[in-house]
């Protein structure tokens, strides 16, 4: 890390000087890579980390690492609370009849002030994702046409919409955990 800080620092095109204001920009950064949607990490989860915040550009250049995994590991904790809750709450049967909004696109939100923000966003978002399953069976392009003329069923009318959601949670989950920082 000291080795790779080193060299950017001084070979980077813009020579720009590894300060507290890129540190700032580090921290943001990589929170906005970890988390884009802002739904797994709630507020205190990112203050709790503020005392990083001006400190990265030392870490960094001492080759201090510890910031970026411990963030990935509180990162893959709320992945996998995400996954038993996504998988609970199918279980329990989910009401569709609620009247609820969804914004997919959450960059610019703020994060969750607590569980229970993030709780609720994370049980539209497994509603949507649940919802957008189902649809996509009732459209065209869930057939196609074999050889010999007759519709034939795709891998996407294998699983159910409940269960093609919970795969693609595990499916992250499983991501985040085989990826996990080699320097632990």
């Amino acid at each position: 890390t000291k080795l790779a800080v080193n060299i950017l620092v001084r070979e980077h095109y813009l020579r720009q000087p590894l300060n507290d204001t890129v540190s700032k920009n580090l921290f943001d950064e990589y929170f906005k890579t970890l988390d884009p949607a802002k739904m797994y990490l709630t507020k205190a989860d990112i203050e709790a980390f503020a005392p990083y915040r001006d400190k990265l550009d030392d870490q960094l250049l001492a080759g201090d690492h510890s910031f970026a995994i411990l963030a990935y590991n509180a990162m893959a904790e709320k992945l996998s609370e995400f996954e038993d809750y996504a998988k609970k709450i199918v279980a329990d049967g989910l009401d569709f009849s609620e009247d609820e909004e969804w914004n997919p696109d959450r960059a610019d939100a703020d994060w969750p002030a607590d569980s229970a923000e993030r709780m609720s966003l994370w049980k539209k978002k497994i509603k949507n994702d649940i919802l957008i399953f189902r649809l996509m069976l009732k459209t065209d392009s869930g057939t196609d046409k074999g050889k010999n003329g007759k519709e034939k069923t795709l891998w996407m009318k294998a699983f159910k919409p409940e269960e093609r959601a919970l795969k693609r949670y595990a499916s992250l989950n499983r991501y985040f955990k085989e990826n996990e920082p080699i320097d632990q």
